[in-house]
């Protein structure tokens, strides 16, 4: 009685290794590059409601002849915006009423943003203990 012939299937263990060693090597390319992208989204999600914060207290100057009082977070003072989840914001009026300063960061972001109402342009900074409950200072950030 002849017994059939066997024929091999599957994979050998040397092939296994080269996969999993090859997944390895794309998932350590990866990983750093997903992080980075997270904290450019978190830092854009600051950056968007820094402008629109501008937007809203220009459109109660207009308005109003004047800006909102300020009492520190931006949230309580523009009664028509809300920054988005994860984002801090900090508003001062400066000039009696005729101007003011803002700073955002997002808590998961890596970088600070400023403006005031007398530049025209926003500041960044990497460092984003400059907007946490306290007055921003212009001078940290990058002209």
């Amino acid at each position: 009685m002849q017994l059939p012939e066997r024929k091999d299937q599957g994979f050998t263990l040397v092939e296994l290794l080269i996969v999993v060693a090859i997944i390895g090597i794309l998932a350590a390319i990866a990983i750093p590059q997903f992080s980075k992208y997270r904290a450019n989204a978190y830092n854009s999600a600051a950056q968007s409601d820094l402008r629109n914060l501008v937007t809203s207290l220009e459109s109660e100057f207009a308005s109003n002849g004047t800006y909102p009082e300020s009492s520190g977070n931006a949230t309580n003072t523009v009664s028509d915006y809300e920054v988005s989840e994860g984002v801090r914001a900090y508003f001062q009026t400066v000039n009696s009423g005729d101007g003011y300063e803002i700073c955002t960061s997002h808590k998961n972001g890596n970088k600070a943003y400023y403006l005031n109402s007398t530049i025209s342009r926003m500041q960044e900074s990497n460092d984003i203990t400059h907007c946490v409950d306290s007055d921003p200072d212009p001078t940290n950030f990058n002209q």
